[in-house]
């Protein structure tokens, strides 16, 4: 699912919101750390002695330490908290009970150094209040998202659609965090979500992009009654004592794994605890004392310790690092469960290796590698922009110590619109290798370009013609076409997943198929009538797509695969109506053939787009 216009605004409004980007040269690792007894009081008399960090399994040399405390903060050095309603799945007696204790957290925590925003999402990802220290215009805020779209009063996140637009807002919006500098908290109010393997994929993402921005999330979860569970008793009275959260077993993710869940709980709720306990938070739970873990979290923006070290590891752009912080005494120690370097989107920029690339590209040598091939399916991002992703595979066997690629796309004159390099290590293997990249550029007709090399003396070269149409967000459209041979969780590069609902596709590089396998293909449809605001789902247009199959050569229709009504998401303030349907290809002879996709709607608004491919036996 594509990132929403909207939600990158957010984005852009939280990375804008207060202070600079601290850029250094240097790869210090800071790494914030909570530490409490067994009743969970906070231990405030640890030295640096008494810490030990391990990267990887592998001790590492503290070599910078402090304690953030009221008495020593530094007005220079900001913190953040994000209140993150989601009015999906929380019924109005959570949200009333939440904001409660919201409001009582911007009475005591907003002020000079301490920032607070407050984001929603019902029909679409919502700012409602960016980063101010400002109480009272954060309480007014407060006010206006408890009452929210509406949704709140329904609190039926229970469609894989909308489970799937909530979490992808919260990991948009974790990510545009990630430029603050300073420690960030955010706050997640929800009702919770069935623990699916498509929604646990999900927070998988989320955990990762929090470690990433180094965010700690706190997801208050509801009592029975208040989110998405039926029935039961209304929200005890919240008393004036410290919330216990010794009982909270942590569970800890491994680097790019599955997130687990916490085997304390059940249902809808047990993906928040993993959100919590991949990123150095802690639950709250409305069946205590909400208020009380609502001003533990605040306390905690003065109560951790900073540690900080320079890996001992050569740099790996890209890669995620497993973080483990032990303490020599008695206690509970809660951080980060992972930190990830940097990767830029021209990873080999000033490298020897992209010089010889380039010098390659250049002289027009002949590959050494055969039978690579990719394609370069794209999706409307926002008015006259694709995002292009890139499918490549590479045979098995060719790729020696690490895949070197550089991507380049140019206009007729020779004008570069879009680049990226990458690495990516790689063990020698005797199957083919699967690498996606999302890059974004305007419309306009290219020549896009791939150079890579597997090893030393190997590489290849691939290239093809790349066109992007004028498009614009009122205008009925269809998207580039991927194929695709399976379905389910995968694991791109740099590339967002291709979903339908809880459904992930996996993107081909190829377009050869035998008539024994499956054959999938996944485009996009925009419907300009789902994005009018306030539009009811009846006043929706149907939509409908036609397949045919043509002889490439004459354009005439070898197999008319007939029409299909579309089955249109909930109407969210979105477009994008994805689909993923099979090619039968087991009902035609082999050879080559064109897939020509007509998409149309009950208004007369038709689109079309063909991708040519192969068929064996």
């Amino acid at each position: 699912m594509k990132i929403s216009l909207a939600a990158a605004c957010l984005v852009a409004g939280l990375a804008t919101a207060q202070g600079p980007v601290i850029e250094s040269n240097t790869r210090l690792v800071l790494v914030d750390t909570v530490v409490t007894d067994k009743k969970g009081n906070y231990l405030r008399d640890l030295a640096q002695k008494d810490f030990k960090v391990f990267e990887d399994n592998k001790e590492q040399t503290i070599t910078s330490f402090s304690r953030e405390s009221a008495a020593t903060q530094d007005a220079a050095r900001k913190h953040y908290t994000l209140l993150f309603f989601d009015d999906t799945s929380v019924k109005p007696a959570l949200h009333s009970y939440a904001g409660g204790a919201a409001r009582d957290l911007i009475g005591t925590n907003a002020g000079p150094g301490r920032l607070m925003a407050i984001a929603q999402y019902g029909d679409a990802l919502k700012l409602t209040q960016n980063f101010t220290d400002d109480p009272e215009r954060l309480k007014q805020a407060l006010t206006g998202a408890q009452t929210g779209s509406g949704l709140s009063a329904k609190g039926n996140a229970t469609t894989d659609y909308t489970i799937r637009g909530v979490l992808a807002a919260l990991r948009s919006t974790v990510q545009g965090l990630a430029a603050l500098s300073g420690r960030k908290t955010l706050i997640f109010v929800s009702g919770g979500y069935p623990p699916t393997s498509a929604t646990v994929a999900d927070i998988t993402a989320i955990v990762e992009a929090a470690n990433r921005a180094n965010v700690a999330i706190y997801p208050v979860m509801s009592a029975v009654g208040q989110g998405l569970e039926m029935g039961g008793p209304n929200p005890p009275i919240a008393q004036d004592v410290t919330p216990d959260t010794s009982a909270y077993t942590q569970t800890r993710r491994g680097v790019r794994g599955e997130v687990p869940v916490d085997s304390t709980t059940s249902g809808v709720q047990q993906v928040l605890y993993s959100l919590a306990s991949g990123t150095g938070g802690f639950p709250i739970s409305t069946a205590g004392d909400a208020a009380g873990g609502f001003a533990k979290v605040g306390k905690e923006d003065e109560e951790y310790y900073i540690l900080g070290y320079t890996p001992q590891s050569e740099p790996a752009p890209g890669k995620c690092h497993a973080l483990k912080v032990k303490i020599d005494k008695s206690g509970e120690v809660r951080s980060r469960a992972e930190y990830c370097e940097t990767k830029t989107q021209d990873l080999l920029s000033g490298t020897s290796t992209e010089r010889d690339l380039e010098a390659r590209l250049a002289a027009g040598a002949t590959p050494t590698v055969a039978g690579a091939s990719m394609q370069l399916p794209f999706f409307f991002a926002a008015a006259d922009t694709a995002t292009v992703h890139l499918s490549l595979e590479i045979p098995a066997g060719a790729i020696q110590a690490s895949l070197n690629l550089i991507g380049i796309a140019t206009l007729p004159d020779g004008t570069v619109k879009a680049r990226f390099s990458d690495s990516v290590k790689r063990e020698l293997s005797d199957k083919p290798f699967h690498y996606e990249k999302d890059f974004k550029i305007p419309s306009g007709a290219y020549d896009f370009k791939l150079v890579f090399s597997t090893g030393p003396g190997q590489f290849g070269r691939l290239n093809a013609p790349l066109t992007i149409e004028p498009w614009n967000p009122g205008k009925f459209a269809i998207s580039g076409l991927a194929f695709s041979r399976s379905l389910g969780a995968n694991a791109p590069q740099d590339a967002q997943p291709l979903r339908v609902g809880s459904v992930q596709v996996t993107p081909t590089g190829s377009n050869r198929f035998k008539k024994s396998e499956k054959c999938y293909f996944y485009a996009e449809i925009y419907e300009p009538a789902m994005a009018v605001p306030g539009v009811k789902e009846a006043d929706v247009p149907a939509v409908g797509i036609r397949m045919e199959l043509l002889d490439p050569q004459t354009g005439n229709v070898k197999k008319d695969l007939g029409l299909t009504r579309l089955r249109l998401p909930p109407v969210k303030g979105s477009p994008v109506v994805p689909i993923a349907m099979v090619l039968p290809v087991d009902q035609v002879d082999p050879g080559s053939y064109r897939l020509r996709i007509t998409a149309l709607d009950a208004k007369s608004q038709g689109a079309v787009r063909t991708i040519d491919f192969d068929l064996e036996n």
